[in-house]
This record gives C-alpha cells, structure tokens and sequence, in this order.
C-alpha cells in the first residue's frame, strides 16, 4: 500500500466508502467485512429508522469526549444514509446521500470549526472515521454508530 496523494480541496461529496470487502486495517486492528458482516450493519441501521450522524473529531462519542454534553452540542458535519454495495469482491459498505452542514458562510472563519462543507473545502478535516461495534472474536463489524469528519483516520488507505 503506497501514499494516497493529496489533491485539490474537493467538493464535499454525496457518497463514499466507509469499508470495502474483506481486511479493512487500522490503528484498532484489523476489521473484517464479510457479506454476513455487511447485511448485519445494514440491518442494525435500517432497524434505527435515520439518518446516521456525522460529528467533526468524534466529538458526540463519550469515549473519545469525555465531557460530551447533549444539551451543548459540538458543530455537526452532516448526515448520512448507509448502502451496501455489491462488488466483485464482495460487500461494501457506503455512506450514500450526504448531507453536509452548512453554516452559510461564504468561508470559514480562522480557528472556528463551523461546518462540514467548510471542513472539507479548507482541508482541516477530509478523511471519514467510523465509529462501529465489531464482534472481538470475528474482528466483523455489528453495526455503526455514527461516523467523523477527521483529520487523520484510524483505518488505514482510505481515500480522502
């Protein structure tokens, strides 16, 4: 696996791969995603009935935010609704009609964290991090919590 080259500051996009079939590797260790694997997070998803959120940093999980307070939320980066898509290799997980956050701003403001669009366009934050369950024994993801707008990712070669 080489360096995934940096480019231009993109357009924020309406779809993208959170997890691709078989070994998805990262900081956490390996995660697997089989078929089973596939249909399982899909299903635990459309079980929830919407939209899976998109925090900035992993601000809206306790774990990594401690003082997380609901009734003070961070800036959110979007929504998003989940697909599995079919491959030659097998399953693969997508976020698909994304929905960033806009603030309405015509640019971000200097060392605000206002929204996803700007997040992108600026290139502070441009890499996706899931936050799921896996299964300790599979190494499979059960399901998806929500999902990050990162500087750095935990899962190794994705595409910004």
């Amino acid at each position: 696996m080489g360096i995934i080259p940096l480019t231009a500051a993109p357009a924020p996009p309406t779809r993208f791969r959170i997890w691709h079939a078989g070994n998805n590797p990262g900081d956490y260790g390996d995660n697997v995603l089989t078929d089973a694997a596939a249909a399982r997070v899909l299903a635990e998803y459309q079980k929830r009935g919407h939209a899976l959120a998109i925090d900035v940093q992993h601000a809206t999980n306790p774990e990594s935010n401690p003082g997380y307070d609901p009734a003070d939320p961070p800036p959110m980066a979007g929504y998003a609704e989940i697909r599995v898509v079919r491959t030659a290799a097998g399953a693969e997980v997508w976020a698909t009609d994304v929905r960033w956050s806009d603030c309405g701003r015509p640019h971000p403001e200097a060392g605000k964290v206002c929204c996803g669009k700007h997040q992108i366009a600026s290139g502070q934050r441009r890499y996706i991090s899931p936050d799921w369950n896996l299964d300790p024994e599979t190494r499979e993801p059960i399901s998806i919590n929500r999902l990050s707008l990162v500087a750095e990712p935990g899962t190794y070669g994705i595409n910004m």
